[in-house]
C-alpha cells in the first residue's frame, strides 16, 4: 500500500491547529470563553484531537504495514476511535446553541456550572461504557509477501457478556441519576410551595 505523504501533513496541521484553538481557549482569562457552550466545546475538543490522532495512525500502521510491533499501540488507536464523547458532545453543544435561543428564560438554570460538569462527565462515562467491550478484543493481522504483516481488524472475545454488562451498568448508572434528580426537583418545588403558601 503506497504511504499518502500529503494526506499525512494535512492530518498534522488540522492536528495542530484544532490543539492550538484549544489552548487559546483554555488559557484565556475573557469571561465569555468560561460559558457553557466553551466548556463542552473544550471537552468535546480533547475527544476530537483523540480521534484525529488515533484516525491518522491507524492509516499510517496500515500504510506503512508496521505489524504486529506495534499492536498495543494499534489497539490503543482502535480504542481511541471507537470513543464516540465527540458526538455526544456535538449533542450537547447543539443543545446548548437551542435553549440559548429558545429557551433563553431558563438558559442560566439549565446550564449551571454543576450541569455543565455532570454533562461532560455523563459524556465520558456513556463513552467509556460504549466502548468498553473493545478492550478484550484481539487484533488479526494478515501476512504480506515481504514479511510484514498488516492489521485486519479486531475479533472481540466474549462479545455478548460484555455489551449486557456494559448495558446493565449503564441503565443502572443512569436510573439512579434520574431517581436522584426526581428526588431533588419534588423537593424543590414542595419547598417553593410552602414558601407560597407560608406553610
Amino acid at each position: 500500500m503506497e504511504f499518502g505523504v500529503p494526506h499525512l501533513i494535512v492530518d498534522i496541521i488540522i492536528f495542530l491547529l484544532y490543539s492550538l484553538v484549544l489552548f487559546i481557549i483554555i488559557q484565556s482569562k475573557t469571561k465569555v470563553f468560561k460559558s457553557a457552550f466553551y466548556s463542552i466545546f473544550v471537552a468535546t475538543g480533547f475527544a476530537d484531537i483523540a480521534s484525529l490522532f488515533s484516525a491518522c495512525s491507524l492509516r499510517v500502521n496500515r500504510e506503512a504495514s508496521l505489524g504486529e510491533d506495534y499492536k498495543s499501540f494499534t489497539m490503543f488507536c482502535i480504542l481511541i476511535t471507537s470513543f464516540m464523547a465527540h458526538m455526544i458532545g456535538n449533542l450537547l453543544i447543539t443543545f446548548n446553541r437551542y435553549s440559548a435561543l429558545c429557551l433563553m428564560h431558563i438558559y442560566n438554570k439549565i446550564w449551571s456550572g454543576k450541569n455543565v460538569l455532570v454533562a461532560i462527565v455523563i459524556q465520558y462515562v456513556i463513552s467509556i461504557g460504549v466502548f468498553a467491550h473493545v478492550i478484550r478484543g484481539h487484533l488479526e493481522y494478515i501476512p504480506g509477501a515481504n514479511g510484514t504483516a498488516t492489521s485486519k481488524g479486531i475479533q472481540e472475545r466474549e462479545i455478548d457478556f460484555t455489551i449486557r454488562f456494559t448495558y446493565i451498568v449503564t441503565c443502572i448508572c443512569f436510573d439512579k441519576s434520574w431517581i436522584e434528580y426526581k428526588i431533588a426537583h419534588r423537593m424543590e418545588t414542595m419547598d417553593k410551595n410552602r414558601w407560597c403558601f407560608g406553610t
